[in-house]
């Protein structure tokens, strides 16, 4: 889990949450930490301002837990790799990283899920990850405030309704597409950073 030290170093902006009142439950094998959106906060997660994403998008579509299950294998895969190459080109920016075994770094991620459906018919299935101590940062600073009342943000399961959007992060937020035909990730990419 990444510390509440490291993650107030990092100069983050949240753009903005697209919400919902409800979402569709998926099998908790990752200790609550993967959710399939609301079907009106779907369309959010194409909202990006530190890394590219799908383009052509037409709809959308819920993925089913089969359907999340395999895409997990394969985004777990994609994810070390990406954190292999991250932090061999900067060893001495990523030494907590190094201090957990490699098979665990996948499990330091929130996911959220869409299904995403191109002009052209095609499917595929967009991955939005956040680093898992963040959603909890987030709420207790939130709480803190004079807002907290109010505050969707203030309640630790937030991010289950809601597709997040930060600026900067860099290994700490990530998007994946995976193909659900050929089971296997299209695209990756890390949020940059500041």
């Amino acid at each position: 889990m990444v510390s509440a030290t490291r993650m107030c170093a990092i100069p983050l902006m949240l753009l903005g949450v697209g919400s919902a009142p409800a979402q569709v439950s998926i099998p908790q094998g990752k200790s609550g930490r993967v959710v399939v959106l609301p079907d009106s906060a779907m369309p959010h997660v194409l909202t990006r301002c530190s890394r590219g994403g799908p383009t052509g998008v037409s709809g959308f579509w819920r993925p089913t837990p089969a359907d999340v299950a395999t895409a997990e294998e394969a985004v777990d895969r994609a994810l070390a790799r990406a954190l292999d190459s991250a932090i061999a080109r900067d060893t001495a920016g990523h030494r907590e990283w190094l201090s957990r075994p490699r098979t665990s770094w996948p499990d330091e991620y929130y996911r959220q899920y869409a299904g995403l459906t191109y002009r052209d018919g095609r499917r595929t299935i967009y991955v939005n990850g956040l680093a898992a101590g963040w959603p909890r940062e987030l709420s207790e600073r939130v709480g803190q405030s004079e807002a907290a009342g109010s505050d969707p943000f203030a309640k630790p399961d937030w991010w289950r309704f809601n597709a997040v959007h930060v600026c900067d992060g860099g290994v700490f937020f990530f998007g994946a597409e995976y193909d659900p035909l050929s089971k296997r990730v299209l695209a990756f990419q890390f949020n940059t950073r500041a």
